[in-house]
C-alpha cells in the first residue's frame, strides 16, 4: 500500500506534476474498483445460478405449507401453532395495517377528517409548514426580497471560491 504524499507547490510547473500525479492515482483508484466490482457481479451471477433452482423449490413449499395450514387451521383445537417432528406450523397475526375501503382515497378520507370534531380532527391531522429555500433564495437575488426582511429573517446567501482541477 503506498503512503499518501502532500508535496509543497512553489511553480506551476510543480502544480503541473501534481495533477499528473493525481490523474494517475484517481485511474489506479477506478482500474482497482472496476475490476472487484466485476468479480462481485461474476459472484452474484454464481450465487444466483447455483441457488435459483432450490429457491424456487422453496418458494413453491412454503406457499403449499401456507394452503394448508390455512386449510387445516380447525384442527389446531384454538392454539395457533403445530409442532411436528422437522419444525412447527403457526399461525402469526401480522401488525395491524391502516387501508382505505374500496374506491376511498386517502385524500377523500383527510377531507372527511377535517370535517370531524376539533378534538378528534387535531389528533388525527397533521398541519406542517416547511420553509421552501429555493424560492427565498431566488427572491434574495432577484432582489425581490427587502434587505430589512432578509435581516428580519436572519439569512444571507453565502458564495465563495472553490479550487476546481480537471486533468487532461
Amino acid at each position: 500500500m503506498t503512503t499518501a504524499t502532500a508535496d509543497t507547490i512553489a511553480t506551476w510547473s510543480d502544480a503541473d506534476r501534481t495533477l499528473l500525479r493525481l490523474a494517475e492515482a484517481e485511474a489506479n483508484v477506478e482500474r482497482i474498483k472496476l475490476r472487484y466490482e466485476s468479480r462481485i457481479r461474476d459472484a452474484r451471477a454464481a450465487i444466483k445460478d447455483q441457488t435459483e433452482d432450490d429457491a424456487k423449490i422453496a418458494q413453491g413449499l412454503r406457499e403449499t405449507l401456507a394452503e394448508f395450514m390455512l386449510a387445516h387451521e380447525d384442527e389446531l383445537d384454538g392454539k395457533r401453532s403445530k409442532r411436528l417432528d422437522h419444525g412447527t406450523l403457526s399461525l402469526r397475526r401480522t401488525p395491524a395495517k391502516l387501508i382505505t375501503l374500496s374506491r376511498v382515497t386517502w385524500q377523500r378520507v383527510l377531507d372527511v377528517a377535517l370535517t370531524l370534531p376539533k378534538k378528534i380532527r387535531e389528533s388525527i391531522v397533521e398541519t406542517s409548514h416547511s420553509l421552501k429555500k429555493a424560492e427565498l433564495k431566488g427572491m434574495i437575488q432577484s432582489g425581490e426580497l427587502k434587505d430589512e426582511h432578509r435581516k428580519a429573517l436572519g439569512v444571507r446567501l453565502d458564495q465563495s471560491d472553490e479550487v476546481y482541477y480537471e486533468l487532461a
